[in-house]
């Protein structure tokens, strides 16, 4: 069974979507009249057993709030997949799994001659290893998945022999229990250091004998090495902002605030200026429509950082009740009218 939640515009959007779901659960689910013996839910993933139709358990989960949508896939010839596990059910009643991989599924995983540190590499052989063992009921279905984990690793350049060794090694970590070397991990000294080939293997080699622990770290990717930031273009990323962007051509300005990154404010004014104009066109584009003035963008300026939406307002309101009419863009809603009050400070 699978539902739908969406919220948008904030990176906390996943873990308020969560919150929200567990809350649902405790006020509704929980309390069906069709509610399924057993309810275990991964995100948007739920796996459910019911005695019930499953369609009056459907039809009274989406009667709770309109603005969540469920939906449910039953059980095909008693097989059906879960995250990565295929569950069928057995004649006995018993429950099986073995590992789930969709149609899409390329094999392709990290290449042994990549140059990542080989703990790196191994990580991903370890976690498929570890999978197989926890989700395969059988053995049978375990040697099959462990078979398939070879031979894909094979086509990644990974050595035969690394490949048996690693497997191995890990079966036989999860079968025993002995936590001595977690206890050792714990005492040693991290040093964190940048993995470069050759090198890093050798620092690694001297740091055992001082009992530190050496965390490679990747190297910068080719879009971070050619795309440094520079001090010029931080600004776009601040928030809670009072700006000013001047024409190049007539040296008007136009004077605006934004709680939203700089940059997010900055783009829509670019794409306004491409537009049809209407009434929420702002002026800084309706300027650049009208006029085809070219707008030095890098020389935005940040007046002021300001993260109370009132007292943003405010500081825009001043910056252009400062500034001659005739130097500015901003249309005449746009220009904040101050109460004379503020006549004999500004």
């Amino acid at each position: 069974m699978k539902f739908y939640l969406l919220f948008f515009g904030s990176p906390a959007s996943p873990t308020f979507a969560e919150l929200y779901i567990q809350k649902l659960e405790e006020d509704y689910v929980y309390k069906l009249h069709h509610l399924p013996r057993l309810w275990m839910r991964k995100v948007d993933d739920t796996f459910t057993i019911s005695k019930h139709s499953m369609q009056d358990t459907l039809n009274e989960l989406n009667a709770i709030n309109n603005k969540v949508k469920f939906t449910a896939e039953e059980e095909d010839n008693g097989k059906i997949p879960f995250l990565d596990c295929f569950i069928s059910r057995e004649e006995t009643g018993d429950l099986n799994m073995k590992v789930y991989r969709k149609k899409t599924h390329t094999g392709q995983y990290i290449n042994y001659h990549s140059n990542q540190p080989l703990s790196v590499k191994l990580s991903a052989l370890r976690s498929l290893t570890r999978r197989a063992k926890i989700v395969c009921t059988k053995e049978t279905e375990l040697a099959e998945e462990l078979q398939y984990i070879a031979k894909t690793m094979e086509l990644n350049d990974f050595p035969l022999r690394i490949i048996n060794r690693t497997i191995k090694i890990t079966l036989n970590s999860m079968s025993n229990t002995n936590s001595k070397k977690d206890k050792e991990d714990e005492n040693n000294i991290q040093m964190f250091i940048q993995y470069e080939e050759g090198e890093s293997e050798e620092i690694n080699r001297i740091s055992k004998k001082f009992n530190v622990k050496v965390i490679n770290t990747k190297n910068k990717s080719l879009i971070n090495a050619v795309n440094t930031r520079t001090e010029s273009n931080e600004k776009f990323q601040e928030q809670g902002v009072v700006y000013e962007v001047k024409c190049n051509e007539c040296n008007k300005k136009y004077i605006g605030e934004t709680g939203r990154e700089l940059r997010i404010r900055i783009n829509e004014h670019k794409k306004g200026g491409m537009k049809t104009l209407d009434s929420n066109t702002s002026g800084l584009s309706q300027h650049i429509k009208s006029t085809n003035h070219e707008i030095n963008w890098n020389d935005t300026n940040v007046i002021s950082k300001e993260n109370d939406m009132a007292k943003r307002k405010l500081k825009e309101a001043i910056k252009i009740r400062n500034t001659p009419q005739a130097d500015l863009m901003n249309k005449k809603e746009e220009c904040k009218i101050l109460s004379s009050i503020w006549d004999s400070i500004l």
